[in-house]
């Protein structure tokens, strides 16, 4: 898709490494005679996000020096490499990876290879995130992703997974209610004979044990409590175990005479094959159109093997599939999700409102990940959520106030149960879903900048919009000196005047540090030029705590 020569000043390439729970980690490398390569084998883009990539002069920083970012729409297998000849050129590649013979063209046969786009800077790399950002609001995501409202979610895995009840669901559903929340979804568990992750992909009806009256009596007491209802399915996967494979044992991926390898219990359908895609097609229109379903949490938990030589016309079938779904069913949001971050592109975003960017919720943890998605992608569309403390995945125990802040600075969700917090945690999230309400027209439709800390162990980010702003400025650990690390922003005018102030609530450890907290609160009117060159000077912070600052034009 993209053979490009780099340019004399390019020295760096920043690419994003990782792994299942720990998407996206920016490595920065310098470029160097051959070649550093990265390509993904499982039929999607992979957790590393190779598919992205940064490339970077000796001193760019986020407002000045030379950079470029270029990105694969694809949903697939990806090539990626920056090739470094002897004489120094340098080049940067991009392409769907592609098994030998998968392509056959006969004569006068056409192949269109996937798109690349390519933005290009000389102010450092807040005009690469912007640029990208603007251009996914503008012309890739749906209408409805890019101009409504931002819903609140609540998901149903962490409170309950798959020990699930209408009595227990109905009673989830009026505690996410009590703090605001504005749609429950329901996750996996929901299907006929599914009580473990071993059965039933495919059979995407209603368990008769648990709904016995079907659907409607959960969606009705979901709308009644003011929220709206999703719903969680994995289309393109089938269970050995379900009703659907023993009907069908030849519509999965596979290679004649050879074992049928699972992966997490699970075979992958054979979409290029018409009667799935079909079968599947009918199925999730049964449910949309007999059910009031505004949202879909599209996963996708298993690498594709073996391909069968079906990689690339596997991708083109998922995306008619989505198509035709979204044509029929044009008001239901659909998010896209592969065990977290593992499919996440500008080519599947066409088709989606949302993308779950990890299954990881620890926040210490999602700051990082965080920082290499929105690199790239607008916050308005990056699901991020307040989790469980201990954390499932890190252990970690983590003060709600910080859980809730570090959730604000994306498309909020809780997945937690309500009933097992403190009255003290529901209230502090309570009070952080009704302040991410007031915000979001700020967070979601600003301009983010990232903003410089003294310390490697601050994350600062500031969301601008028609001279109103809320940065987050978050300590992740111990400081390395006594001294309190001076911020600095970007992204104003240096001649306009803002009122700066901490907004409630505060940590109770975060608070001691206040003085008197009152100036905090009633703030103090800086100039855009003292923001940027001295900014502002925070209380010592303790590890694990964070503010959140108003930015308003005085």
């Amino acid at each position: 898709s993209l053979t490009l020569p780099l340019p004399s000043w390019a020295s760096h390439m920043v690419r994003y490494a990782g792994r299942w729970s720990g998407e996206m980690q920016q490595q920065r490398l310098a470029l160097h005679q051959g070649a550093i390569t990265s390509a993904s084998h499982g039929g999607r883009p992979g957790f590393d996000g190779g598919n992205w990539v940064r490339i970077e002069g000796d001193n760019v920083s986020e407002l000045h020096g030379d950079a470029l970012a270029a990105h694969l729409a694809w949903s697939g297998d990806h090539v990626l490499s920056v090739e470094c000849t002897s004489d120094g050129d340098a080049t940067l590649t991009m392409a769907a990876r592609l098994e030998p013979g998968e392509i056959m063209l006969a004569p006068g046969d056409t192949f269109c290879a996937p798109r690349a786009l390519v933005a290009v800077s000389a102010q450092g790399i807040a005009s690469l995130r912007h640029a990208f950002h603007a251009h996914v609001l503008g012309a890739v995501v749906p209408d409805t992703a890019a101009s409504t409202p931002r819903k609140v979610h609540l998901n149903s895995w962490e409170a309950l997974a798959f020990d699930q009840s209408l009595e227990k669901l109905c009673a989830l559903a009026d505690r996410a209610a009590a703090l605001g929340v504005e749609r429950f979804v329901l996750d996996d568990g929901w299907f006929a004979g599914r009580r473990d992750d071993t059965t039933s992909l495919g059979d995407w009806v209603a368990d008769s044990g648990i709904f016995p009256g079907g659907f409607d009596p959960l969606i009705d007491h979901v709308r009644g409590s003011g929220m709206d209802f999703g719903l969680w399915v994995e289309p393109e996967m089938v269970s050995p175990d379900s009703a659907l494979y023993r009907a069908h044992p030849d519509w999965c991926l596979h290679l004649p005479d050879h074992p049928r390898l699972t992966q997490r219990n699970q075979l992958v359908l054979d979409l290029t094959r018409p009667e799935v895609s079909e079968h599947l097609f009918a199925s999730l229109d049964r449910l949309l159109a007999d059910h009031a379903i505004a949202y879909l949490k599209w996963d996708h938990n298993r690498d594709l093997f073996p391909l069968a030589g079906k990689g690339h016309a596997q991708v083109i079938a998922l995306y008619a599939l989505l198509d035709r779904l979204r044509a029929a069913h044009p008001q239901v949001e659909i998010e896209t999700c592969a065990s977290g971050g593992g499919r996440v592109d500008l080519e599947i975003l066409e088709r989606c409102s949302r993308f779950w960017a990890s299954d990881n919720n620890d926040p210490i943890e999602r700051l990082k990940i965080n920082a290499g998605w929105f690199d790239v992608l607008p916050m308005r569309i990056a699901g991020n959520h307040v989790g469980p403390s201990p954390n499932p995945i890190t252990g970690r125990q983590v003060a709600m106030d910080f859980r809730a802040k570090v959730a604000m600075f994306g498309h909020m969700g809780v997945e937690a149960d309500p009933g097992a917090m403190s009255t003290q945690d529901r209230q502090c999230l309570a009070a952080h879903i009704a302040l991410y309400k007031q915000w979001r027209d700020v967070l979601h439709s600003g301009r983010l900048w990232r903003l410089t800390p003294a310390d490697a162990g601050v994350h600062a980010l500031l969301a601008m919009h028609k001279g109103r702003g809320i940065a987050l400025i978050a300590q992740t650990r111990q400081a390395a000196t006594y001294d309190v690390p001076h911020i600095r922003f970007a992204g104003l005018d240096d001649d306009a005047h803002y009122r700066v102030a901490l907004l409630p609530s505060y940590c109770e450890k975060a608070r001691a540090q206040l003085s008197h907290a009152r100036p905090f609160a009633e703030g103090v009117v800086l100039s855009g030029r003292a923001l940027r060159l001295a900014g502002i000077s925070l209380p010592l912070q303790y590890p694990e705590t964070a503010w959140l600052v108003s930015v308003e034009v005085a």
